[in-house]
């Protein structure tokens, strides 16, 4: 598996921009609500990011040799799935948050005080997340051998 290059991280933080802010567009046009995320979906996010740091330690101090018991591969991928799905998401996540708070802006009458903090908790709890991710994406990286650079057969690569 590869890891998580910036491109999908910025498209997906792109769509969540102009997603939020068209969401943000249609509930008020249809005389709704403007919406606000409550404080405990940033409290989530941020909890989220450090239980996948914890899930990561474990792997990386088994990488670099530290950790006396072994761990399971098909954990570490399970981990690093998890890690490059919460990368995504928090970019979306990310970037919906940041249409919301330019629809918020943008408006003539400013909104109170506690809702704008509300939406910029929010950004926050998904950078956190997706910085987590990519951390625990990091983490369970495996070094490189010796042996990586050489050719098949143990011939050496002349590359």
């Amino acid at each position: 598996m590869k890891r998580t290059t910036p491109t999908p991280l910025i498209v997906l933080a792109a769509t969540g921009v102009v997603f939020g802010f068209l969401l943000e567009v249609a509930s008020v046009s249809g005389g709704g609500a403007s919406i606000i995320p409550p404080v405990t979906f940033s409290v989530s996010l941020v909890a989220i990011a450090i239980i996948l740091i914890a899930l990561a330690w474990p792997i990386r101090r088994s990488t670099t040799g530290r950790a006396t018991k072994r761990i399971d591969p098909f954990r570490a991928m399970r981990v690093v799935a998890l890690a490059k799905a919460s990368s995504h998401a928090g970019a979306l996540v990310a970037g919906a948050t940041v249409g919301i708070l330019l629809f918020v802006l943008t408006r003539p009458i400013m909104p109170a005080l506690g809702s704008l903090w509300l939406v910029i908790a929010s950004i926050v709890g998904s950078a956190a997340l997706v910085v987590a991710a990519l951390v625990a994406e990091w983490f369970c990286t495996v070094p490189k051998d010796e042996d990586d650079d050489a050719a098949p057969g143990g011939a050496p690569s002349h590359t």
